[in-house]
């Protein structure tokens, strides 16, 4: 039974239709006991010799016509090209098995509809008829269960789906886009930031007005303030101090400046070429409001 299981159906018939030469290739080369024998074990009901299903006919039982899986019960050629569509990607998978094994089959309905479920230890549905016996392959989109792997034998899935939740896009930036320059810090760095400059300033300041007899240059505190905002964005100092420990003061503000720069540039870059999911809530309670 065709099993799903994403977005994208992606069917190689012709990696298929190698794959049953190559199990042809296998019953031919191989010898047991002076018999030529090869079987599909089936890990739940029976094991079942693959020469001995050449040229059957197989119980086939559709639950519902559901396309892309099912279009339409008749997986012919002339059926194809009458309708102007393919019977369905379960149904050309059953076609290309037929050719290649010599099958055929006979189409048999769902006596509910539906794909059946376990109830009371019993099966109903398609997987009841398949489990009673009336019917050997299921042919759909079966989605895959536990208790249907237990009753049943599903193929690989070849189709993935995911589950999501539409939620309305928040108007972030609408009001104040500017401001987006300011996204890779929180609002406390820059504002500790902001408040380093002002104590750097005063400290400065209080260095200078020391060393005013050692011949310091003088700075008023706006000039402070300056000097080391034009070394936070990376600008040069016009007149520089004189004095061993306003140099050095200075120095280490060069290097935390280059650092924080750095970090900053490459956070903007992110923000910018990764888009960045903001939802509308971030708890299960706020989610509960919107539904």
């Amino acid at each position: 039974m065709p099993s799903t299981s994403g977005r994208n159906v992606s069917i190689n018939l012709q990696i298929l239709k190698r794959r049953l030469i190559k199990e042809k290739e296998t019953i031919k080369n191989t010898e047991i006991k002076g018999r030529r024998e090869f079987y599909l074990m089936h890990p739940v009901r029976k094991e079942v010799r693959l020469e001995e299903l050449r040229g059957k006919v197989l119980r086939v039982v559709v639950p519902k016509v559901e396309p892309p899986y099912v279009n339409y019960l008749n997986y012919s050629v002339k059926a194809e090209k009458e309708r102007g569509y393919g019977p369905g990607v379960v149904m050309e998978i059953l076609r290309v098995i037929a050719d290649e094994l010599d099958l055929t089959y006979e189409f048999l309905e769902s006596p509910e509809g539906e794909w059946g479920t376990f109830d009371n230890g019993t099966w109903t549905g398609a997987f009841g008829e398949l489990v009673n016996g009336r019917a050997d392959i299921i042919a759909g989109a079966t989605i895959m269960q536990y208790d249907r792997s237990q009753a049943s034998d599903l193929t690989y899935p070849f189709q993935f789906e995911m589950t999501g939740m539409l939620i309305r896009s928040p108007e972030q930036y609408t009001d104040n886009t500017f401001l987006i320059v300011t996204e890779p810090f929180k609002l406390e760095v820059w504002g500790l930031a902001a408040a380093t400059i002002c104590v750097s300033a005063i400290a400065l300041k209080c260095i200078t007005t020391a060393l005013r007899s050692q011949m310091e240059i003088q700075y008023s505190f706006v000039q402070c303030v300056w000097i080391f905002f034009s070394v936070f964005v990376q600008q040069g100092v016009p007149i520089q101090p004189t004095s061993w420990s306003s140099r050095s003061m200075l120095s280490f503000w060069w290097l935390a400046s280059i650092t924080l720069l750095a970090t900053y540039t490459g956070s903007l870059v992110a923000l910018f070429a990764v888009d960045k999911t903001v939802l509308s809530f971030k708890s299960n309670e706020i989610c509960r409001k919107f539904t």
